[in-house]
């Protein structure tokens, strides 16, 4: 086969042109390995390309349902594993002679897109966006290197603390948890705005920011997710789009698996929501135990827990601490000395279920929290609430139960539809094809998850359903990565004019198709 560059751009520079370099017409696809190998956050143009000798990413949940019953499948952390030649060391970190040193490290941003020659347009698909996770040389008969890429979801293993907000849309929500943790700019978002709206939201900190953002999006049936551009997505119930790819039977590898009925049958649904209420002026904390000192050389900064009726709770409000009412700062630890609380300056600042205390010590020396209450109001939950499909759950004769906790769905009303929505579904007999496609560009990278795609095979049944995609995989078949295959994991959805609105009126759904 004739040598062909690769590498799209102007010559070995991508982002400086949409022309792509050097080719014959033995290539039909054309790539770009990019890596910011300095860290100044600017993707400068080089490209790997030359050097890939094979690519695998795998993306999305290959499972709607988990198999405990427990609710979705979470999406795992996408991951890439590029391999490309290293005979002169290039990728090594040990090596000084590489003009990469000393940026050979883990942390270094990664972009890989890819472009059809053969097409008329010169549109760039996204194929994966990640941090460069481990670096691992290979040195066999030909040295190779395996450099292994994690998406957007390991920067979302931070816990996420949001101070308390009430009236917020579920976009605007998982906005504030993304700030919480500094999801950068660079990598984008795109929230599709929600008309669902969470009376009281916080992020207490307990959780990671992946969890929060999937706990908001599964308590409204929404998705999260990280596109292969990178940027975190939120897709709402009601988004659904046209079909982007159309798969027939004979466009598919004959490998086609469906996973048996019973493996996502459930005929029992419970649904748990979790009504939240105001405490009014209430007493959220209140300091126990020795007193505490405060040095005049730096302030006392501390983050004492918010609790009511034993349980912690966000504030909603703080009262600003009075001297001698809600504290007492006493030069001496038993009390016994002189009052210096009016040398002092208290400022507290509500974060979540948790509240900042900073006491700035003026008395000219070392003082002592005698007593410290804080007061406010704070939101509690009032109560928790099962809901079922069918109603009594005791009628079924062999239950199969989906049981999901809705942790920020605070409408009882709601959860019933969503019951009576998901019940009929979930018992239906619906298909999950797995289906391969190789060699065919627009049916394989221009799709993205929880695109909207349709499926015609005779051999399992299938007329032209409609099917959501839950996950993505792509393997080069070979070294100049011009035969790739990818597997796609199908997901039957809910679609209609009016899901998502409700109350819920039976029979006007389409399920998958």
């Amino acid at each position: 086969m004739v040598s062909v560059d690769r590498r799209f751009g102007s010559w070995n520079r991508i982002g400086t042109s949409t022309k792509f370099g050097a080719s014959t017409l033995e290539a039909s696809l054309a790539w770009g390995f990019e890596v910011d190998w300095d860290g100044d956050g600017v993707f400068d143009g080089s490209n790997e390309t030359l050097r890939v000798c094979g690519l695998t990413t795998k993306r999305g949940r290959t499972s709607m349902l988990k198999s405990t019953g427990e609710g979705y499948e979470s999406i795992p952390t996408g991951q890439a594993v590029i391999t490309l030649w290293n005979d002169d060391g290039r990728y090594d970190a040990w090596n000084s002679a590489s003009p990469l040193y000393p940026n050979v490290t883990r942390g270094k941003e990664v972009r890989i897109r890819v472009r059809d020659l053969t097409a008329s347009s010169e549109t760039i698909d996204n194929v994966f966006y990640g941090v460069i996770t481990e670096i691992l040389p290979m040195y066999g008969d030909r040295p190779k290197v395996n450099i292994y890429v994690d998406d957007g979801f390991s920067r979302l293993r931070n816990k996420a603390r949001v101070a308390l907000q009430t009236g917020i849309t579920v976009d605007a929500a998982i906005g504030a948890v993304l700030d919480a943790v500094n999801w950068s700019t660079r990598w984008g978002r795109n929230l599709t705005v929600s008309g669902d709206t969470i009376p009281y939201f916080y992020g207490s900190g307990d959780r990671t920011a992946a969890e929060e953002c999937e706990s908001l999006a599964n308590s409204f049936l929404g998705n999260f997710f990280i596109g292969a551009d990178g940027s975190a997505r939120y897709i709402t119930r009601t988004t659904v789009a046209a079909s982007v790819a159309d798969f027939d039977q004979s466009e598919v590898s004959k490998d086609i698996r469906n996973p048996q009925p019973w493996e996502n049958y459930r005929n029992v649904v419970q649904l748990k929501t979790h009504v939240r209420n105001s405490t009014g002026s209430a007493l959220l904390y209140e300091q126990f135990g020795d007193a505490v000192a405060v040095l005049t050389t730096e302030p006392l900064i501390d983050f004492v827990s918010l609790t009511f009726n034993g349980n912690s709770v966000p504030a909603l409000s703080l009262d600003t601490p009075v001297a001698n009412v809600d504290y007492t700062i006493n030069s001496a630890a038993n009390g016994s000395g002189s009052d210096v609380s009016g040398s002092c300056t208290v400022t507290i600042t509500r974060l979540g279920d948790r509240a900042k205390r900073e006491i700035v010590n003026s008395s000219g020396s070392t003082a002592y929290v005698t007593s410290f209450q804080i007061t406010g109001e704070a939101i509690y939950e009032r109560n928790v609430s099962d809901v079922y499909y069918p109603r009594d759950p005791s009628t079924v004769a062999d239950p199969s139960e989906f049981f999901m906790d809705l942790p920020w769905q605070q409408n009882v009303n709601t959860a019933v539809s969503f019951a009576d929505l998901l019940g009929p579904f979930l018992a239906g007999q619906h298909p999950f094809p797995v289906v391969e496609v190789e060699s065919n560009y627009s049916k394989q990278f221009p799709i993205e998850l929880f695109d909207v795609v349709t499926f015609t095979s005779n051999k399992l049944g299938i007329g032209g359903r409609s099917f959501r995609v839950g996950a993505i995989e792509h393997a080069s078949l070979d070294e100049s990565l011009q035969r790739f295959k990818t597997s796609f994991y199908l997901e039957p959805y809910i679609a209609s004019g009016d899901y998502g609105e409700f109350p819920f009126t039976w029979g006007t759904s389409t399920f998958g198709w």
